[in-house]
C-alpha cells in the first residue's frame, strides 16, 4: 500500500517529487453554446461527443479537422454517454426518458431506444428549463454501457434498476434490479461480456450473468476495505478494480479481485473533488460532485478547474496535473488506448489532451 499523504500539503509534497518528466498537452479546444455536462470519445479516437442542460449533442470528427455537427432529439439535460466498440454508433441517455442511438457516420438519429419500463415522468421547476415548469424522468437514466461485442446496451437508473437491450432487435433481453432508491453509477462488462457488474450509493457490487439474466453474487465495500465508497469500476489486467472511498476524508484505495482481494493501492483525493474515470492505466480526478451540477442545486466555493491525472504503475502512481479550464470540470473520459483525455466543463468548453506520444 502506497500513501500519498494525510493533509492537502503532505500530498502535494509528495506528488511533486514523483511527478513525471513528460507533462500531457493540450491538443484542441472545442466549443459548446452551454455548460458542458457530459462527453465521450470513441474506440477509434475517431469522434468526441459533448452535450449540456438543454439536451443537444456535438459530435466532432477528428480526422475531419474537428468539424462539428449538433445531434437535436432530446428536450432536457443529458445524464449519460456510451459509444459502441465499433464507434460507429453512440447511446445518450436524458433526463427527458428518452435513451438515444445515433449513428457516428451519419450524424443522425439511428433509433429512441425500446427501455422495459415507461419513463416516469413528472413536473418540476429549474430541471430543463429554469424558467418553466419541465417534464422530465424522476426515474433517469444514470448510466450506459455497451457490451465487448456491441450486441447489448446496459441502463442503469436512479432507481436502481438496470435495462438491458438487444441493439439489432431494439428488444428488452434482461432487467436486473440492483438495489431499489439507489442511483446506479457505475456499469462494467467482464471481458468476455458474459458478466455485468454494476454499482451505485449503496455501497455493494452486483454481478449478472448476461446470458440467463441471474443474479451471480455482490460484494460489499465493508467485506473488502475499510472505506465505504464506490466511486468507479474498470477492469485491468482482467480482473475487476474498484476505487473505495472514505466518506467525509479525503483518501481512496484501488482494489484489485480475482476471486479475492488481491491487491491495493491507496491515495489521497483532493478536497472538493471526484473521481471521474478509472482505465487501464489512469484515475483521473476532477470537478466538483455531480449532483451538485445535476440537480440544480448551489454550488459552493470557487471553482477550481484543475485535473489530476494519476497513472497507474505497478509499484508507483505517478501524478501530473492538467489546467486551462475557466471554470470547474463536470466530466472527464480517457480514450480507450490510453493516449488521449477529454475534460469537459462549466466553462463550455471540451478540451481535448494528448497523454502520451
Amino acid at each position: 500500500m502506497i500513501w500519498f499523504g494525510l493533509t492537502f500539503g503532505a500530498a502535494i509534497l509528495v506528488w511533486l517529487l514523483v511527478e513525471t518528466a513528460r507533462v500531457p498537452y493540450l491538443i484542441k479546444r472545442l466549443e459548446l453554446s452551454v455548460a458542458a455536462l457530459h462527453v465521450n470519445i470513441s474506440p477509434n479516437n475517431e469522434y468526441i461527443i459533448a452535450g449540456g442542460r438543454n439536451g443537444v449533442l456535438r459530435l466532432w470528427s477528428v480526422s475531419n479537422a474537428y468539424r462539428s455537427t449538433d445531434l437535436t432529439g432530446h428536450t432536457c439535460t443529458l445524464t449519460a454517454l456510451a459509444f459502441d466498440p465499433s464507434s460507429t454508433h453512440v447511446a445518450s441517455a436524458s433526463d427527458d426518458g428518452n435513451v438515444i442511438l445515433w449513428d457516428t457516420t451519419t450524424a443522425k438519429q439511428h433509433t429512441i431506444v425500446q427501455q422495459a419500463e415507461a419513463p416516469a415522468m413528472t413536473n418540476r421547476f429549474d430541471k430543463c428549463n429554469p424558467a418553466t415548469p419541465s417534464i422530465y424522468d424522476e426515474r433517469g437514466i444514470t448510466a450506459l454501457r455497451f457490451s465487448p461485442d456491441g450486441q447489448y446496451l446496459a441502463m442503469g437508473d436512479r432507481r436502481g434498476r438496470i435495462s438491458v437491450v438487444e441493439v439489432a432487435s431494439n428488444s428488452p433481453k434482461h432487467v436486473l434490479q440492483h438495489s431499489e432508491r439507489i442511483t446506479i453509477d457505475y456499469l462494467q462488462f467482464s471481458n468476455n461480456g458474459a458478466v455485468l457488474f454494476s454499482a451505485g450509493n449503496d455501497r455493494r457490487i452486483f454481478s449478472w450473468n448476461m446470458q440467463t439474466g441471474e443474479h451471480i453474487g455482490s460484494v460489499n465495500s465493508t467485506e473488502h476495505s475499510a472505506f465505504n465508497r464506490v466511486m468507479g469500476l474498470t477492469i485491468r489486467h482482467k480482473t475487476l478494480e474498484v476505487v473505495y472511498c472514505l466518506q467525509g476524508v479525503d483518501a481512496c484505495e484501488v482494489v484489485s479481485f480475482d476471486g479475492n482481494k488481491v491487491t491495493d493501492i491507496a491515495f489521497y483525493r483532493p478536497r472538493h473533488t471526484e473521481i471521474q474515470t478509472i482505465s487501464e492505466d489512469y484515475i483521473v480526478l476532477a470537478g466538483v460532485q455531480r449532483q451538485d451540477i445535476f440537480q440544480g442545486l448551489p454550488i459552493i466555493g470557487q471553482p477550481d478547474p484543475t485535473i489530476f491525472v494519476l497513472k497507474l504503475d505497478d509499484a508507483l502512481l505517478t501524478h501530473q496535473t492538467l489546467r486551462g479550464h475557466g471554470d470547474r470540470i463536470a466530466n472527464v473520459v480517457i480514450s480507450e488506448d490510453g493516449s488521449t483525455l477529454v475534460s469537459a466543463s462549466l466553462d463550455k468548453s471540451v478540451r481535448v489532451w494528448a497523454l502520451q506520444p
